[in-house]
């Protein structure tokens, strides 16, 4: 969606086909905005399957981050793991399109406040209980005092 921001990082570990946090620090190889089309193209990413001049069967595998989500909606937590590879009839790369999905802000929900403008009133009726308790025993202290005189 418009508005999305996202980083691709090289993955370390591409053999536990899956990117960890710990994948995904330092600085990204590439990042992108998605503006107009809702797509977002990232060039200059080396194939997975074919570097070195040949074949490679140690695929290089990169991390897709959502780094800013699109106003409404939660940013994507989970980075997106992908590869590039070389077709074996084309001459030209055939890339299968990552789509990422976005979660609405709050479900799309209209969830009432917990916690808000009650817990103003619950604290202030609060304290004049204790300060009215306070008040009630040094009057009654000082009145058994006066009598025991």
């Amino acid at each position: 969606m418009t508005g999305a921001e996202f980083a691709v990082y090289h993955d370390p570990t591409p053999g536990d086909n899956v990117c960890s946090a710990t994948d995904v620090v330092g600085t990204p190889i590439k990042t992108g905005a998605i503006t107009t089309g809702n797509t977002l193209t990232i060039k200059g990413l080396q194939t997975s399957d074919f570097y070195n001049n040949a074949s490679q069967t140690d695929l290089i595998k990169y991390c897709l981050v959502e780094t800013k989500a699109p106003e409404g909606y939660n940013l994507n937590a989970e980075a997106i793991q992908f590869t590039i590879l070389v077709p074996a009839t084309a001459t030209q790369l055939a890339f299968t399109p990552v789509d990422v999905f976005n979660e609405l802000k709050n479900l799309g929900n209209n969830l009432p406040l917990t916690g808000g403008a009650g817990v103003a009133a619950f604290s202030t009726l609060g304290l004049l209980l204790v300060g009215g308790g306070l008040t009630y025993y040094v009057v009654t202290s000082r009145r058994r005092r006066e009598q025991d005189i």
